[in-house]
């Protein structure tokens, strides 16, 4: 294959590289961030967003850069396998938490009407709930105790 002569080959080429049209479309974006930056109140913080999403990009494109070093490739590497195996555990949990979500809102709250709350709620509770968390300040004392205490004295 022979060098690109003119200006117009060589973006042609250029552009055939997955990172390079990425790094383009994040150098363009990072553009953009900085004149919505430059502006007045309500566009400033639409700016800092597109700086938020650009950093991540940059942040993957540095672990695209270690896998080319001796010592920190390898665990690049080992990540990025680990990461496509963990998926289908990530999977059958979310399968798990959205069984026990849906079943535990229609339970608890059998008339509500959908709505973005209700999913929110189909998920966030029962996510901590994984790590231990129960929730107590949210059970009703006073109406569990007044159930289960009978109303004549003893």
């Amino acid at each position: 294959m022979s060098e690109p002569g003119k200006l117009l080959q060589k973006v042609k080429v250029w552009l055939q590289e997955y990172w390079n049209v990425t790094d383009l479309i994040a150098i363009l974006l990072f553009s953009v961030g900085m004149i919505l930056r430059l502006q007045d109140q309500p566009f400033r913080s639409d700016g800092r967003v597109i700086y938020c999403v650009n950093i991540i990009y940059w942040y993957i494109r540095l672990l695209d850069i270690f896998g080319v070093n001796k010592y920190l490739g390898p665990y690049v590497m080992m990540i990025g396998k680990m990461m496509i195996d963990m998926m289908y555990f990530v999977i059958i949990m979310l399968v798990v938490l959205m069984s026990f979500g849906v079943a535990r809102q229609a339970i608890l709250f059998p008339n509500e009407e959908p709505s973005w709350k209700l999913a929110k709620n189909i998920f966030y509770m029962p996510y901590w709930m994984i790590y231990g968390e129960v929730f107590a300040d949210q059970i009703d004392r006073k109406q569990v105790y007044d159930s289960h205490t009978p109303k004549s004295g003893i």
